[in-house]
């Protein structure tokens, strides 16, 4: 080949060469081009969204002064994962005694609703019954006692995230307890196991009960309340029940506790 050919083929090689890279420089080009306008897009679609939201969150704030949605007794105190306090709520809701636990000073209205929910005797509320605490046995402690003298004896194990079930050694005391009181009938000598998702408990004597159950137990006592602070708290809490305890309890998410 003559030398002005090969010169003429490698000025055409890199000539192609040339316009091949020219091409790939347009091709990026228009590439980065199309990933801007794309960004751009995302961009002024996501600032439409946060606009929108932020439009909506500024109503609902305002909404919120005549209704403080998120406003919790319990969760301001950090008293959610707390059995103990919960217990002591129960047990305030239960009780008739002013001077006690019952500073509601509803009277027996708690234990009343409470007697409808699990369909126990209505005659049980209206007897001269007492609500104690953390009622020491000879094998086992319980959470909550109702009791009247010869009539009655009702124990309820609360076990909202720890799961130590003592319940067979609580049986032994209730009945050595029941003989105590006066109560020689077996009907009337009544465990319950509360916990959020209705477990089993190890003793077949006692009754499993669920939170939501008492929740209505709460929803009941706010709408006999006479007092407007105590139908307050008493729905509050029941906000309480649902959002942290029952709800947590659906989705299977209940947090871990010592026993």
């Amino acid at each position: 080949m003559k030398r002005s050919a090969v010169s003429n083929a490698i000025i055409k090689r890199k000539g192609g060469d040339l316009l091949q890279g020219f091409a790939v420089v347009k091709h990026q080009r228009r590439l980065q081009i199309a990933k801007k306008q794309d960004s751009i897009k995302i961009i002024s679609a996501y600032d439409t969204v946060m606009k929108g939201f932020a439009k909506k969150f500024e109503a609902w704030k305002a909404s919120q002064k005549a209704h403080a949605d998120c406003f919790n007794v319990m969760d301001l105190l950090q008293l959610i994962n707390d059995e103990v306090r919960h217990s002591m709520v129960l047990a305030w809701l239960l009780d008739n005694d002013m001077t006690r636990f019952g500073t509601h000073a509803q009277g027996n209205a708690g234990f009343k609703v409470f007697c409808q929910e699990l369909d126990l005797p209505l005659k049980f509320s209206d007897a001269s019954y007492w609500v104690r605490r953390e009622v020491a046995g000879d094998k086992s402690r319980i959470d909550i006692e109702i009791a009247a003298r010869g009539m009655f004896l009702i124990h309820i194990e609360n076990k909202i995230w720890a799961r130590n079930d003592q319940t067979r050694e609580e049986w032994n005391d209730m009945q050595r307890r029941a003989k105590e009181i006066g109560v020689r009938d077996e009907n009337c000598i009544i465990g319950y196991f509360l916990t959020p998702d209705g477990a089993l408990p190890d003793c077949e004597y006692f009754h499993a009960i669920k939170w939501d159950l008492v929740a209505k137990v709460f929803e009941g006592f706010a709408e006999v309340s006479e007092a407007p602070n105590v139908e307050f708290f008493c729905r509050n809490y029941v906000e309480t029940l649902h959002k942290f305890i029952i709800q947590q309890s659906i989705e299977g998410d209940l947090p871990d506790a010592a026993e």
